[in-house]
């Protein structure tokens, strides 16, 4: 069932404003681009049997872009779609805050049919709220469920492993790790708006 995506059902998602119209011609790398147009073309198929994404690069690379792009792709084909920062799902559980006036956020986090984790950080790993040991509960009942899941970040997947023990062998057969490098997009932005302003 395809569902047409309005304001309201991209605030339902909680994907954030500057990434409501996003498309592949921020994409840098080509073999990126490609690769995600061909995902496209099969994302039923592939969201249906729990498969999502690992986007790992610099700052600014368009990681957050691209899983919007998942996002809205399979909320288009029916999926229902939960994007967040990791910060911000830490932030909602520590007080307590609803989804909505049945569902606890966690719990949202949990069964969504498609679950985003934007910015996956080294500090994730020692908060005291939804540390590495909860995420990775988190993550293992996604998987066994299998419920796709995406996570970005600026972490190479050496470093990954390193902070966050078994995180590569726990998503394996579960997430495409895609690098996603180039220039700072939000920074060249900026400095062209300064340009413009400036002169």
């Amino acid at each position: 069932m395809a569902v047409k995506i309005t304001q309201s059902v991209l605030k339902r998602m909680n994907l954030p404003l500057d990434l409501w119209r996003v498309g592949l011609s921020g994409v840098q790398d080509p073999a990126v681009a490609e690769l995600m147009t061909r995902w496209a073309k099969k994302s039923g198929r592939l969201l249906s049997e729990g498969k999502g994404f690992l986007f790992f690069g610099p700052t600014g690379t368009g990681k957050s872009a691209l899983a919007s792009m998942v996002a809205r792709q399979a909320r288009s084909l029916g999926m229902p779609v939960y994007f967040t920062t990791l910060w911000e799902l830490r932030q909602n559980i520590w007080a307590k805050n609803s989804f909505d006036s049945e569902t606890s956020v966690m719990q949202r986090a949990r069964d969504v049919r498609v679950l985003i984790l934007d910015d996956l950080t080294v500090e994730d790993a020692h908060e005291r709220v939804l540390a590495w040991p909860e995420i990775q509960s988190l993550l293992r009942e996604r998987i066994h469920g299998q419920r796709p899941t995406l996570l970005t970040t600026r972490l190479d997947t050496s470093k990954l492993d390193a902070t966050f023990p078994g995180f590569l062998d726990l998503v394996v057969g579960s997430m495409v790790a895609i690098e996603v490098d180039g220039e700072n997009l939000r920074e060249k932005a900026s400095q062209d708006l300064e340009r413009e302003l400036v002169g």
